[in-house]
């Protein structure tokens, strides 16, 4: 009989299991978990508490389980090594998973300091008491990865003072640039006790440390002399694979330090495949471009993997593309595919659209969203969304993004899709916007790209098109306000027919409509602000 051996550390593991063990004849299905210790009361054991499973429950679905403290592997023998309290027990395998989670690396010199804590943690009910007994003054949360941005959640829900430490991505990033403004902007307004230092600039290795006698981190440097300083030091960047799998030969690493896996999730050791945060596949459209998984999307991995041991014909993992759900304080990001900034680096003509609003029925959350699509084929790479309802528009843009990116859609397709609700409406926006500018009778520009035209001596007539309290309240310099009613007016006087225009408008939804409109009419070289004024991250100018 065929033994399928699964080793894991909680419930992604543990649906892998249930879930070949329900759909495969013939087969001995067995589960081998790390042996789970006290996670105590703390909000740190509360939140390792949520991906514990049921020993019991596993039992009954007819899966063999053993914990253990201990384990080893002999990939030529095709065994595990158990230790029990009978010493160490093999166990044969014709088909193993690994669930491998990325660890943090903390740079050789902080290893000793007391209060350099890496995140995520094995011991969390200790950790728990270090923040009961020390309370901090301020913790620093040191990275930007999906595990710092949910750290700083964390630490936020336990009322202690957090000083974010955003360095530039040790790997795919969580979020493009322009995207992080507005989650900063959600997480200010709701953590006050959460401050922003974005150092996105500076890469971790850049970092000076300045400790003191006892041997404790005491503060870190910027190459431009920036200081942050605090009590205790959490370190979530780089995130890497750590796992005796990879000493073995045929094993490879991706790009961006984790283990690479093919379209099955399969190891370069056949029949051994590998699940996890710690894992990296490819896309397998286009783009060719890693994707990092999210702590959800490793669950859609196990379903996949499932149906791949039981001779199920799964979608290929390249087109599953299982998106990044992250929470944090005020809100939730989402993440599914490519951001433009890796579009960019891998070489790839991509174009963007970017959306804000303020909710569109009574009540609703904030949200914005950003669309990224291949110029050549016109598909749709990736897509990402803010949103500071925790759960309703970003369950919505979840479902959406997933579906355009595993259908392989293009533009047209997502911008005729009938998608409900205002995560749908913003998503088919989105496509609009990027239809346009693929078609090229009218442009879009970023705020970094319009104050560089500016400032190398480019002419542009910025027309900003809200109402005048809007424009007033802050408004970019030398911008034009003719609020949208009275355009048609207004437009022949005032309005120049030969220089290059750039519409603004409070998002850059309305400002399309117009751009289109002045295309028609005849405007040549026009233009409009990506994310209007609701996403402009730069000073402004107020009036009265």
């Amino acid at each position: 009989m065929r033994r399928i051996v699964i080793v894991g550390e909680g419930a992604a593991a543990a649906k892998l299991a249930a879930r070949t063990r329900r759909m495969t004849e013939n087969a001995e299905v067995n589960l081998v978990l790390s042996s789970a210790g006290d996670a105590g009361k703390g909000v740190f054991g509360s939140y390792a508490k949520k991906n514990r499973i049921s020993l019991e429950q596993m039992k009954t679905r007819d899966v063999g389980v053993l914990e253990t403290d201990e384990l080893d592997f002999d990939f030529e023998k095709r065994e595990i090594h158990v230790r029990s309290a009978r010493g160490w027990l093999p166990m044969r395998f014709d088909q193993l998973v690994l669930e491998i989670n990325t660890v943090p690396r903390v740079p050789r010199a902080l290893r000793r300091c007391d209060n350099v804590v890496p995140w995520p943690v094995g011991d969390v009910a200790a950790l728990d008491t270090i923040l009961a007994e020390i309370r901090p003054s301020v913790a620093v949360v040191v990275g930007s990865s999906r595990q710092a941005v949910e750290l700083v959640r964390l630490l936020a829900s336990s009322d202690v003072p957090v000083r974010w430490l955003r360095t530039a991505p040790a790997q795919s990033p969580v979020l493009d640039a322009d995207m992080w403004f507005h989650a900063d902007s959600l997480i200010t307004a709701c953590a006050g006790g959460v401050q922003i230092l974005d150092w996105s600039s500076f890469r971790l290795d850049q970092l000076a440390t300045v400790t003191d006698a006892d041997g404790l981190l005491v503060s870190l440097e910027s190459p431009e002399a920036q200081s942050v300083s605090g009590d205790m030091f959490f370190w979530a960047d780089p995130q890497r694979a750590v796992h005796p799998l990879l000493a073995n030969e045929g094993i490879e690493l991706a790009e961006n330090g984790l283990l690479a896996v093919d379209d099955n999730f399969m190891t370069g050791i056949p029949d051994v495949y590998a699940i996890g945060s710690a894992v990296s596949v490819k896309h397998c459209g286009a783009a060719q471009l890693p994707v990092v998984a999210g702590e959800e999307s490793v669950f859609s991995m196990a379903r996949h993997v499932a149906d791949v041991l039981s001779g199920e014909q799964p979608f290929s993992a390249g087109a599953m593309i299982a998106p990044v759900t992250q929470a944090f304080p005020g809100g939730r990001l989402f993440k599914a595919g490519t951001g433009l900034a890796e579009a960019l680096a891998a070489g790839i003509e991509a174009e963007f659209a970017m959306l804000k609003t303020g909710g569109g029925a009574a009540g609703q959350a904030p949200c914005a969203v950003k669309l990224v699509v291949d110029k050549s084929t016109r598909r749709v790479l990736g897509v990402q969304a803010v949103s500071g309802d925790p759960c309703g528009l970003s369950d919505g843009f979840a479902s959406a993004g997933a579906l355009a990116l595993s259908g392989g859609m293009t533009v047209e397709m997502l911008a005729a899709l009938d998608l409900p609700g205002e995560s749908g409406r913003l998503l088919r926006s989105a496509a609009c916007i990027v239809d346009n500018k693929l078609r090229g009778k009218v442009f879009g520009i970023s705020p970094d790209e319009l104050i560089a035209s500016r400032a190398a001596g480019a002419e542009f007539f910025t027309l900003d098109l809200r109402s005048q309290p809007e424009w007033k309240k802050g408004h970019i310099e030398d911008a034009c306000n003719i609020p949208l009613p009275q355009l048609k007016e207004r437009l022949q006087d005032e309005v120049p027919r030969f220089t290059p225009l750039v519409i603004v408008g409070r998002s850059s939804d309305d400002a399309w409509s117009v751009a289109c409109y002045l295309a028609g009419l005849g405007a040549g070289h026009v233009y409009v602000l990506d994310g209007g004024m609701d996403m402009w991250p730069y000073e402004t100018v107020s009036q009265g």
